[in-house]
């Protein structure tokens, strides 16, 4: 049985509209979130820039290709790795900005009169993270879908709103946010470290505390279980 090709004609159009309403948008759109990062002060998930690649590396594939049913496929991942991307950057600065919020409320330099706005805004954007989350896991119908668009214009007014009236307050638990951050991938590297130490028997438990001190004796004594249940260390 035969393939069945699609007409050049039609090929090019379905690649344009795929360049342009898909490609080019979503780039505008991660290209937004990451001037929103970078004005938290973080950085956006390393998998929203490894899913746009790969969109970029399905729209090659679909370029090239002429059978019908191949070019629907790769569409198909081309928009799936797209909104991964776009997903995982709202989801990131939604994150911040929820924390950031919750902190500035529960802050007495902020002013009272500003608290009941803030909190309208933290429930928005719970609402909207909520939404993306049950879109995501596809138990929703079209009528709660989360646009882009409407992820970026609560931002924006978010953003706005400390800037005019709590800019410092705002920065201060934004620097916050992002060294606690930080501290947690660096403890998880020494958890890392630790535990290749430990199984090799280059060091002991209670050497574990003197060189990785961010490390609680918990945190020691669980990691010392589970090597010993995995090299069966007597």
């Amino acid at each position: 049985m035969a393939l069945e090709k699609m007409q050049p004609v039609k090929k090019e159009r379905l690649c344009e509209q795929i360049y342009e309403d898909c490609l080019v948008k979503s780039a505008k759109f991660l290209e937004l979130y990451e001037a929103y990062s970078n004005t938290l002060e973080g950085n956006l998930p390393d998998s929203c820039y490894t899913n746009f690649r790969d969109a970029l590396f399905h729209f090659r594939k679909l370029a090239y290709s002429s059978e019908e049913r191949e070019l629907y496929c790769q569409e198909f991942a081309i928009k799936e790795h797209l909104s991964r991307a776009l997903t995982d950057a709202a989801s990131s600065v939604i994150d911040v900005i929820t924390w950031v919020a919750e902190n500035m409320l529960r802050d007495d330099r902020v002013s009272d009169k500003w608290k009941p706005q803030i909190r309208l805004m933290l429930h928005n954007l719970k609402n909207i993270f909520l939404r993306k989350r049950l879109v995501g896991m596809m138990i929703s119908g079209d009528e709660i879908k989360v646009a882009h668009e409407e992820i970026i214009e609560s931002l924006d007014t978010f953003l706005s709103f400390s800037d005019d009236n709590c800019k410092e307050i705002f920065a201060h638990y934004s620097f916050q946010y992002n060294s606690r951050a930080i501290l947690e991938i660096e403890k998880n590297a020494y958890k890392k470290t630790a535990q290749l130490l430990l199984a090799e028997q280059k060091i002991t438990a209670e050497e574990v505390g003197h060189f990785f001190p961010a490390l609680d004796n918990a945190e020691i004594a669980k990691m010392q279980k589970q090597i010993y249940e995995i090299f069966s260390i007597e």
